[in-house]
């Protein structure tokens, strides 16, 4: 069967080379960067002192330095903020030109290119890093490539183009989100936990005591639910408030058609019976399959 992919025109690419970037990454990020080989690549966020998230990352190591991948829009906020870090630190940053970032997905992707189906599996060669996807398996695979390499491995496989709301779609569908609340939420709020972008046994970070205290207490009082608008309706743009009677309780996040991700006050959940609403159309909030059965927090 056919792999669907397409170019993710929404993300860009930073890379990180030179003796320390390792050690400097390490200081910073939520994920231990001893993880990040050639064989495997990993999801991290950098955060702010008081461990609230602001950059969501894919970092995968190339075959010189690190390659992070993120949204565009936050491509030179991102070099500014580590170079605000990097200090007396022998580490670059470079937006490179001449490659792009894919995803592909379907059956039985990993198999389809040789990669081993474990967690975040990477292999890197000339022109072209190809990874699992390191948040969850099923997204599918992660292409860094040049023009020349990816034209080689489009030859190479059966491959078929598709728009890129398809992929949101598919994305959406399994829980991953890629948008959060305009204010900084916390890391744990975004089910970082459970999409494997942090690591509690490694060393200091850049928020890291908060979001510890977070762990170890459960106080983690948000988190980012399903939402499907019944009867097959559209979803409304994002930022739309989430109404349990006159409770607001969350905020939709982002959304394709009748399927959306929203951040939800998970204490504030209604019972079984009772409506909730977004702009006066009725929806359902349910946990992604990755997540755990929730638990109402007090």
């Amino acid at each position: 069967m056919p792999l669907s992919f397409t170019k993710l025109s929404e993300k860009a690419l930073l890379r990180v080379h030179g003796p320390d970037a390792q050690s400097f990454l390490q200081g910073l990020l939520s994920n231990d960067m001893t993880k990040a080989t050639p064989t495997r690549a990993i999801h991290a966020g950098l955060l702010t002192g008081q461990g609230k998230l602001l950059f969501d990352l894919l970092i995968a190591q190339g075959q010189d330095g690190y390659w992070l991948i993120l949204d565009a829009a936050q491509q030179e906020a991102l070099r500014q903020k580590l170079t605000q870090y990097r200090l007396r630190a022998k580490v670059e940053f470079e937006s490179p030109s001449g490659r792009a970032v894919y995803a592909i997905w379907g059956e039985a992707a990993a198999e389809s290119f040789g990669l081993p189906n474990e967690f975040g599996a990477a292999r890197t060669e000339n022109g072209l890093t190809l990874f699992i996807d390191p948040r969850l398996g099923a997204l599918g695979l992660v292409a860094i490539a040049d023009e020349t390499a990816w034209q080689a491995l489009s030859a190479t496989h059966a491959l078929v183009a598709r728009e890129e709301t398809f992929f949101r779609r598919h994305r959406i569908a399994l829980g991953v989100p890629e948008r959060f609340p305009a204010e900084s939420p916390f890391l744990l709020e975004c089910n970082f936990e459970e999409l494997n972008g942090v690591d509690f046994k490694k060393g200091c970070y850049v928020g890291q005591e908060l979001t510890a205290r977070m762990k170890h207490r459960g106080t983690a009082r948000r988190r980012i639910l399903e939402v499907t608008a019944e009867g097959g309706a559209t979803l409304p743009a994002p930022g739309a408030p989430i109404m349990a009677g006159p409770l607001e309780i969350g905020a939709l996040l982002e959304a394709e058609g009748e399927r959306g991700l929203a951040q939800v006050r998970i204490d504030r959940l209604p019972g079984d019976d009772a409506p909730i609403e977004i702009e006066g159309q009725r929806v359902t909030l349910t946990p992604p399959p990755y997540l755990p059965r929730l638990a109402k927090n007090p």
